[in-house]
């Protein structure tokens, strides 16, 4: 079974991003509270992580660093409405990519592809650095 952690900051695109994670194949969690997120993570071994922010501002350190710490070989994708690279101000730890809404099926399924290739995806923000660990 795989499992996929949605952290999304509506309702509505929560429920969206979740069925289309649930239409390939994973158990959603679905999350819009970075709280609930971060204890989410902490308690299940997530494949890939969804989510809309990569800061935590109840905290000093990167949303993004704390899921890949908790689930160091999930696929981290970070979703941006619009221009996303003056948004990441050097958050970017551990994003293995950057799309843009709305969220395709295709979109998701690229970038899975690429991470099991070990391809680097390019994004919409400045190139980010970091290597994914090899599944056993």
């Amino acid at each position: 079974m795989k499992y996929a952690l949605v952290v999304e900051n509506s309702a509505l695109t929560c429920n969206s991003t979740s069925i289309l994670l649930a239409s390939l194949g994973y158990l959603v969690t679905p999350t819009f509270n970075l709280r609930k997120a971060l204890h989410a993570v902490q308690m299940i071994q997530f494949d890939l992580i969804v989510t809309w922010t990569v800061v935590n501002p109840d905290d000093r350190r990167a949303l993004s660093g704390e899921f890949k710490r908790h689930s160091p070989d999930a696929i981290l994708i970070l979703v941006m409405d619009g221009e996303s690279g003056s948004v990441l101000n050097g958050n970017a730890d551990g994003i293995d990519a950057v799309l843009q809404r709305p969220l395709t099926a295709q979109d998701i399924k690229t970038v899975l592809e690429s991470s099991d290739n070990d391809i680097v995806l390019p994004t919409l923000a400045s190139p980010m650095q970091g290597e994914r660990r090899k599944r056993a």
